[in-house]
């Protein structure tokens, strides 16, 4: 699933999701947010200090996480 779908429909599991609005009738406004709900009415979050009401955005899209390293073991330091 790769076409943007209406917010509505959006995980609401704390997954990072892209989303989009149309911005002022001028442009497109896109971020990545998650669905954050504690009760005061800013669900999405898309950054840690920037919460938006469920209204804010219109369209969504999942992001396709990156493979993982080869190694995801952090290094080891010389001599340890």
């Amino acid at each position: 699933m790769s076409e943007w779908q209406p917010i509505e429909t959006a995980p609401k599991d704390g997954h990072d999701v892209l989303v989009a609005r149309w911005a002022a009738g001028q442009m497109w406004e896109y971020a990545v947010a998650w669905w954050r709900d504690t009760g005061d009415g800013y669900p999405w979050v898309v950054d840690y200090t920037e919460p938006y009401p469920p209204d804010h955005f219109d369209w969504w899209m999942p992001i396709k996480r990156p493979p993982m390293p080869w190694n995801p073991e952090p290094p080891k330091a010389d001599g340890a």
